[in-house]
């Protein structure tokens, strides 16, 4: 299991890298042609010279979560068409997604190790006949309770999913960007206790209710 997500996560990492890479360069692109290509070559050197500028990542991320995400996109580059813009956007959120997933992958990878420590030390135990019986039973019942915890907590990772994402028909999903945009700031998975509770807030919200939760 160790290996694997050691593999998950240098492939997720190396598909981020490229996909960021590539994104970045068609998003400041000016690739155009027609009575348009003059003004192509004026935004490029504009780029160049720092009278416009050049969209960052982070940039596009923030714009997935906003309401008008194409315009945002169109008005720092005109280059873009709407379609463009929207293409952009949808490829934004999927790297993002799969960011999460490197720093998901990395924390159960933490998890699994931790575990596997325990075991050897468990092993080391029963194995090592120069210990007192008294010893060896307190030692095994202590690492016994961390192996359930560790165990327990790996499993909750690795079961984890993105609560908030709606099946819109066969192999298609709807998310809502807010909490994509959240998780990739934070580099974390939402649990679906706390897309409840913002849900629920914003659902009271909208219907003009007070409401008040409070944090324990």
């Amino acid at each position: 299991m160790i290996r694997a997500l050691e593999m998950l996560r240098d492939k997720d990492t190396a598909i981020v890298r490229g996909g960021m890479e590539e994104l970045l360069a068609y998003c400041n692109s000016s690739t155009t042609g027609g009575d348009s290509e003059i003004q192509a070559i004026g935004h490029i050197l504009k780029q160049k010279a720092g009278a416009e500028v050049s969209i960052e990542f982070a940039f596009i991320a923030a714009t997935t979560a906003a309401a008008d995400s194409t315009g945002d996109l169109c008005l720092y580059n005109p280059m873009l068409s709407p379609l463009d813009a929207d293409g952009l956007s949808c490829a934004a959120m999927l790297l993002m997604m799969t960011a999460n997933r490197v720093t998901h992958a990395i924390l159960a990878l933490q998890q699994a190790r931790g575990l596997l420590k325990v075991l050897k030390q468990m092993h080391t135990i029963v194995i090592n006949p120069e210990e007192s019986s008294t010893l060896q039973a307190a030692g095994l019942e202590r690492l016994q309770k961390e192996v359930l915890t560790q165990s327990d907590n790996l499993a909750v990772t690795l079961a984890m999913r993105r609560d908030y994402t709606v099946t819109s028909g066969p192999g298609l999903f709807e998310i809502d960007p807010r909490f994509l945009l959240f998780e990739f700031c934070h580099g974390l998975l939402l649990r679906p206790s706390q897309v409840q509770l913002v849900t629920k807030l914003l659902a009271e919200m909208e219907a003009g209710h007070s409401v008040c939760h409070q944090m324990i």
